[in-house]
């Protein structure tokens, strides 16, 4: 009678010790899950932004924003370069229109294997040359040029279909060419949606 007891003690600690084991998280290779992957939409401007020489403002708006993530939250975002961005959008035909269309974004989703989408807009985009000058002179009266924009940037769920999130802010510059306080108009604005966009991107450590 003894030895039957004892036998089902310890069937007992034995069911109990495979349950717990069970219940124990296995984790990833390396020790902690793997960083989500984000790739960086080109923007679209619904109002057409004027040409400037040498720059691309919607491709710039997104590549500049591709590396701010990529340097705000090493190994806790695995942010898509933007050249891969920019092949696979030349491989669909890529329109900055189609950012409205949900259904293309799964695609391109796909096509580059990314968990989020960040999707840029350029709402509202104004350059002001400084009397003329593409570079104004010293002493001749002509103003500095000047820009100000405001940037739309929203995370899209491919899995869900929809964005999840959205955050809007502005930027201003003033310097010596209309390029020069263009681009960094634009880079004053998308330096603010860091922090909202890492922490709905997942990239925040507190």
């Amino acid at each position: 009678m003894l030895n039957f007891r004892t036998a089902l003690v310890a069937l007992a600690s034995t069911c109990v010790c495979w349950l717990a084991f069970a219940l124990v998280p296995i984790p990833r290779a390396g020790g902690s899950p793997a960083a989500p992957t984000v790739g960086v939409v080109v923007f679209y401007a619904p109002t057409p932004v004027p040409p400037l020489p040498g720059v691309d403002l919607e491709s710039f708006a997104a590549d500049d924003l591709s590396r701010l993530l990529a340097r705000s939250a090493p190994g806790r975002l695995t942010v898509i370069p933007s050249a891969t961005m920019r092949r696979a959008e030349g491989d669909m035909r890529w329109q900055t229109v189609d950012a409205l269309h949900f259904a293309r974004l799964q695609a391109l989703a796909k096509a580059v294997g990314a968990d989020w989408l960040v999707v840029g807009w350029i709402p509202l985009f104004h350059a002001d040359r400084g009397g003329g000058r593409s570079v104004p002179l010293p002493g001749d009266g002509a103003d500095q040029p000047t820009a100000d924009v405001d940037i739309v940037a929203q995370v899209f769920d491919p899995g869900a279909g929809r964005l999840i999130a959205e955050t809007r802010q502005t930027g201003f510059a003033l310097g010596v060419t209309s390029w020069q306080v263009s681009t960094e108009a634009v880079h004053a604005a998308l330096e603010r949606t860091i922090p909202a966009l890492l922490r709905w991107l997942g990239g925040q450590t507190s």
